[in-house]
């Protein structure tokens, strides 16, 4: 699985957009833009977040890998019935800034790790099935509904009390 950064990232998620939104290149790209948008430095609550902006790098999977069966039955349901959007992903990345302005491969999974990892590969296999086909597929409402949610998905960033053992495990994935 790549993981694109910067301009690479907004035009991975405008060709999404474009599908997401059956828009013009010009209006996917403004859009992308405005998805990976960073944000400010010690965020806390809850926001939609490009799955792009998430890291699939070791310091994210810090709990483990998640079991394969799992995952590729949630990517294999997120395809072909969207993400359920009453199931948030937690963050334990607080520092939604970026020097570029794009929020890319910088969010590490607190919780709900499984279900990240499942987005993005259905996410994936959307968006390289879409490039394969005939262009019939651009504009199709259900796969519209689909990538939209793919695309963005509920995060909650909430950060517990000093000293928790979340944070002290947290901590200890960072050492």
């Amino acid at each position: 699985m790549t993981h694109p950064r910067g301009i690479d990232a907004v035009a991975e998620i405008a060709y999404a957009a474009q599908v997401a939104y059956d828009l013009t290149y010009d209006e996917a790209h403004v859009r992308a833009q405005q998805i990976l948008e960073a944000g400010p430095p010690d965020f806390t609550g809850a926001r939609n977040v490009c799955i792009l902006s998430w890291s699939f790098e070791d310091e994210s999977l810090w709990r483990g890998l998640s079991d394969d069966k799992k995952v590729i039955r949630l990517a294999r349901s997120m395809v072909t019935t969207g993400y359920r959007q009453d199931e948030p992903i937690n963050s334990r990345t607080f520092d939604l800034t970026a020097p570029d302005g794009i929020l890319a491969g910088k969010l590490l999974f607190g919780d709900g790790q499984a279900r990240g990892v499942a987005v993005r590969l259905a996410f994936n296999f959307l968006v390289n099935g879409v490039r394969q086909a005939p262009d019939g597929l651009i504009g199709d409402s259900e796969l519209m509904r689909i990538m939209q949610g793919l695309i963005q998905v509920p995060t909650v960033f909430t950060k517990c009390g000093e000293g928790s053992l979340e944070d002290i495990v947290a901590q200890g994935g960072r050492i």
